[in-house]
Parts: C-alpha cells; sequence; structure tokens
C-alpha cells in the first residue's frame, strides 16, 4: 500500500484496521513513526523491511507496541543467534504474533521456544515467498505453545537441519 513511499515520516493506523499487507511500507526509508492498534491479527511478511522505524528491542529482536500496550508484535528476528526463549512480554505489552518472514535467513537461531500468548506465526504468501523462518540453516528445533492457532505457508522452508518441532498438548 505504502511500498517506497519515500517521504512518509510517520503513521497512525486506525482501530478498525486488522490485518497489514504484505511489504505495506517496504522501504519507507523516512518513516520513524509508527503506530498500530491492539486490534492486529496479521502483519505480511516484509512489512516494514528498509524502514529506519524506532521498534522495541530485546536480544537482537524488534517488537512493535500497539497503541495500547496489550500487544508485541515480533517484526523483526533476523539478527538472533543461539537458543531463543521469546519472551511473553515486551514493555509491558504481551507478544501475540510473529510476523511473516521475521526470522528469515537468520542462520544463527538454532532454536526457538515461542510463548503462549502467541496465536500467529506469520508465513509467505505463496510457496516461493520467505516464510518466518525460511533458510534458518541452524534451527534444530522449536517449541509451539497451545495458543497458536495459525501457521502461515512455508513457514518452515528449506530449514535444512530443523530436527524436532515440539506442539502443546492440544
Amino acid at each position: 500500500a505504502f511500498s517506497q513511499c519515500t517521504s512518509l515520516t510517520s503513521i497512525t493506523i486506525p482501530d478498525s484496521v486488522t490485518s497489514i499487507g504484505d511489504s505495506a511500507f517496504y522501504n519507507c526509508d523516512s518513516l520513524t513513526s509508527v503506530t498500530i492498534p491492539d486490534s492486529i491479527t496479521h502483519i505480511g511478511g516484509r512489512a516494514f523491511v528498509g524502514t529506519p522505524t524506532v521498534f522495541t528491542e530485546v536480544e537482537n529482536i524488534n517488537f512493535l507496541l500497539g497503541r495500547e500496550g496489550k500487544r508485541a508484535y515480533l517484526i523483526d528476528g533476523s539478527q538472533a543467534s543461539g537458543a531463543i526463549n521469546l519472551p511473553k512480554m515486551v514493555g509491558g505489552a504481551e507478544v501475540s504474533l510473529i510476523l511473516a518472514s521475521a526470522f528469515s535467513n537468520c542462520t544463527g537461531l538454532t532454536s526457538i521456544t515461542i510463548p503462549d500468548g502467541v496465536t500467529s506465526i506469520g508465513g509467505g504468501a505463496t510457496m516461493e515467498d520467505e516464510g518466518t523462518f525460511y533458510k534458518c540453516t541452524s534451527l534444530k528445533s522449536i517449541t509451539i505453545p497451545d495458543s497458536v492457532t495459525n501457521i502461515g505457508s512455508s513457514a518452515f522452508a528449506e530449514c535444512s537441519s530443523l530436527t524436532s518441532i515440539t506442539f502443546g498438548k492440544n
């Protein structure tokens, strides 16, 4: 929708919006302020790639907090490494969504535990798109809680070392 809008500096998305599409703000290289509602249920792949937006960072993982401070959205984990236990809360907000392509090409990630409360792990729109963990070639194991009700297409495409996926009891 706003891909490569180089003059866009800030945006406030209204409460009526529940989904942000693929590459929505791709390469908006002046976009430093994004305010989104806590009602967002989907953020497409590469939505914020190439923007200098200030995110909340925890262990090299970037989160975008909802306007009301109730939800946190994992935007970029491509610089994560080792065994990661994602936090349940970031800045007082519950982590609820992992963006499509968030860990794409993250070759340093070896294992990840997703906290209860996350409802969706994004994926690529097609098999050719980058899913959440696309080409995480060192990723060996992942733990997914019961709260996850959606795993997008090709979420684990080309994870050549992935040998263990543990789902919650349900």
